[in-house]
């Protein structure tokens, strides 16, 4: 009798009746040991292949080859076979490994009559959350309640990534009060929508309200330069000043958009990740340092967000330029980052340029003192002197501070900004006038003038059905006696009435003329003492001398925000962090 061939399916019939005979179902196969992609939950080995060579999978029994261990046939055949199983892999590629054990703990200990299989203690890939080893039963490791209880626990944390937790707490701005030159305090505000323009102006309004503050006591808001938060300040018609240090990294990083200063700052940035990423070449470079008499520096990375930074790089790159050129020259595969002449000629050209612009970013970030009436001082010397051109630069310098100082002045001229600059100057002692165009001088004086007779004015009359419930619920005072005029009275009206606002120019003009005042004084002890003399001014400096000039006392309390807050503290409301927030800020 001719013997006949069998086709592919009855093969494969013969494959799957023998491997459930001998192993009884797909449960027999075991698991892949040492697994960690979460593919093998549905693939498995029989029990007599110690070496586990030869896969099956655990739906219909096909044999898949996985060379190397590799688990694209693997995913291929279960995308291609197993849609569901598929799909359910993928979502649970990324599951977190502490829910997917408990999930598993639950399901298998609801079911306290069957002898079901546990998963390993300890174990941290996904691929466990199949029960797969006989172990103890799960009562004998904590009671169901408690495991239940325990996964509801970890449930209600708050799990969203740690920049969408940052956001919510940063409320697209953390209002900080000032007086005096002290932080009154500060509020964070819970946040879960998206940080738009109107989103954002609706929820400053609401942290007026909740201070209980007027929008006409509201002088200026600092910010930084998000496009969304100016659209805010914008909407709600506020007079916006934005940070000093924001506008001065834009302006330094357009200065810079030259070709070969990116090349020879490229340069920087990869000889700094060598010694960064190698310890044999960071103590071959001390030694070099100590052989050579230059400080024994470290090579700083720079940071993206702060121009500062990256001005530090290269300045230390040039102080240390010997030192690497010979650590680099001992390396054959470093010996390309070794810098050119034309490099070093780019990176002296910038650091002339940029390194006085260093101090005056540091002297403007604090908040202990008063800042806001430097901006319009510092503009000009920029224009005067530091980022003037010199005979002796060299033509790339010369690019990079005219480029600077033109961005510069474009972002600080517009009207509304200009004027607050100006009002500032005008009511800090060590500047007044000094700074601001002869042309503006009289218009600046006589809007100081108006501001200070309308904080002057007595509150308005309250509304008429005000004043009736008020009436009937108090009686009214009695009229005061009046009063003998005396001979001076007579004198004093004969000189006729003097208004409020002659009053208040005249104290102006006094203030003017006071003496000198050194630029080391602190305007508000310089104010507290001659308050007396000038009550009318030292309101409204009172007002204007508080504005910080840059977002860094606003950074700060972030960055105190994520060191009190961290993952494990994520459910603490708003309320609690205020008050941490500020006790960190108040030691």
């Amino acid at each position: 009798m001719a013997k006949m061939e069998k086709t592919d399916s009855e093969q494969l019939e013969i494959v799957i009746s023998g491997a459930e005979e001998e192993n009884g179902g797909t449960e027999a196969l075991l698991p892949k040991r040492g697994a960690v992609s979460v593919v093998w939950r549905y693939f498995g080995f029989k029990k007599s292949d110690k070496d586990q060579q030869t896969i099956f999978c655990k739906i219909c029994l096909a044999k898949v080859s996985a060379t190397g261990g590799n688990t694209s046939n693997l995913r291929h055949h279960l995308r291609r076979r197993h849609v569901p199983e598929y799909e359910e892999s993928m979502k649970l590629k990324g599951a977190s490994s502490f829910t997917s054990q408990i999930l598993v703990e639950i399901s298998e200990g609801e079911n306290e009559e069957t002898d079901e299989l546990v998963p390993k203690r300890g174990a941290h890939s996904v691929v466990w959350r199949r029960p797969t080893i006989p172990a103890r039963r799960f009562g004998q490791g904590g009671s169901l309640r408690q495991k239940k209880q325990t996964l509801d626990r970890h449930n209600q944390r708050d799990h969203s990534p740690p920049r969408e937790r940052h956001d919510r707490a940063e409320y697209g701005g953390k209002r900080r009060l000032q007086a005096d030159g002290q932080d009154a305090g500060s509020q964070t505000s819970y946040f879960p929508d998206d940080h738009t323009g109107e989103l954002l102006a609706a929820g400053l309004q609401e942290v007026l309200d909740s201070w209980g503050l007027p929008e006409n006591k509201l002088v200026a808001i600092t910010t930084d330069d998000g496009e969304d938060v100016k659209k805010a300040v914008e909407i709600n018609k506020w007079a916006g000043l934005q940070c000093f240090g924001h506008k001065l990294h834009l302006a330094i990083e357009k200065g810079l958009s030259d070709e070969r200063i990116q090349e020879a700052i490229g340069m920087c940035k990869k000889i700094v990740s060598t010694f960064s990423s190698s310890s044999k070449k960071r103590k071959d470079l001390a030694i070099v340092q100590n052989y050579l008499g230059l400080p024994n520096h470290v090579l700083t990375v720079e940071t993206p967000t702060r121009w500062g930074s990256r001005q530090v790089m290269i300045q230390r790159v040039l102080e240390q330029e010997r030192a690497i050129s010979h650590v680099l020259k001992e390396d054959k595969k470093s010996r390309h980052l070794l810098p050119s002449w034309q490099d070093l000629e780019v990176l002296e050209a910038v650091n002339k340029a940029l390194c006085p612009l260093q101090d005056f970013t540091d002297a403007l970030s604090g908040e202990q003192y008063v800042g806001v009436s430097y901006l319009k001082p510092v503009l000009k010397l920029f224009n005067a002197s530091i980022l003037a051109e010199d005979e002796n630069d060299p033509q790339l310098t010369k690019d990079v501070k005219r480029n600077v100082l033109a961005d510069l002045n474009g972002k600080y001229s517009h009207p509304v900004v200009d004027d607050l600059l100006d009002m500032a100057s005008l009511l800090d002692p060590r500047f007044r006038t000094k700074y601001t165009d002869e042309e503006k001088v009289e218009r600046v004086l006589s809007r100081a003038v108006e501001e200070i007779v309308s904080l002057t004015k007595p509150q308005q009359d309250p509304l008429p059905g005000a004043a009736a419930s008020g009436a009937e619920s108090e009686p009214d005072p009695p009229p005061k006696p009046k009063r003998r005029k005396t001979l001076a009275s007579f004198f004093k009206s004969q000189g006729g009435a003097v208004t409020e606002e002659e009053s208040v120019r005249e104290e102006l003009t006094v203030y003017l003329q006071a003496a000198d005042v050194d630029s080391d004084v602190n305007p508000f002890d310089w104010w507290r003492c001659r308050q007396t003399s000038f009550p009318r001014v030292a309101k409204l400096a009172r007002r204007y001398l508080c504005i910080p000039a840059t977002s860094a006392p606003s950074e700060r309390a972030f960055s105190a925000d994520g060191n009190l807050v961290p993952c494990h503290r994520a459910a603490l409301k708003p309320d609690a962090v205020d008050r941490l927030v500020f006790l960190a800020q108040n030691l």
